[in-house]
Order: structure tokens, then sequence, then C-alpha cells
């Protein structure tokens, strides 16, 4: 099926009510661009804190943690004293 919509002057796409039937509000989805061409894909993996219950977000967060963060300098104490804060 095979229908027209448009995009408003704000970048609003609009899609009509009848194909918003079968979509959940607040379904996220990537957007494939070939071309001129713009293909939605239902996005599967859902946003941080958003899982159902305390524990997913426990692990979820447990996860994050675990990754590999780039190396940070150590700021010394000098570096953090009251007079070094305000030059």
């Amino acid at each position: 099926m095979s229908r027209i919509v448009e995009i408003d002057e704000h970048g609003v796409l609009q899609l009509p009510d009848d194909l918003l039937a079968t979509v959940k509000p607040r379904t996220r989805y990537m957007v494939e661009i070939q071309g001129a061409t713009l293909i939605f894909h239902p996005d599967r993996e859902q946003p941080f804190g958003t899982e159902t219950s305390g524990v997913a977000r426990s692990e979820a967060l447990r996860r994050w943690a675990a990754l590999e963060h780039p190396p940070v300098p150590m700021l010394t104490d000098e570096a953090l004293s009251r007079e070094q804060m305000y030059d």
C-alpha cells in the first residue's frame, strides 16, 4: 500500500489516522536514508530508564558502568584547591 504524506514547514511528518491505528503512541523508529528515500524501521532498543522494572533498570545501569570509558587525567589536590578555582 502506498500513501502520499507531506512534511510541514517545521519538519513534522503527519500520518493519516488509518496508518496510525496499528502503531502505539510514542513508538520510536530508526530512519534509513537511501538517496531521496526514507525507510522507517521500529527501534528495538528502548531508551535508558524506560524498562518496566527496577531490576531491568539496575541491570542496564550495571551494563553501562561496565563499559570501557576513555581515560581521563586525574586532578591533583592543588588543581582542586579553592585558590586555583578562581584563577
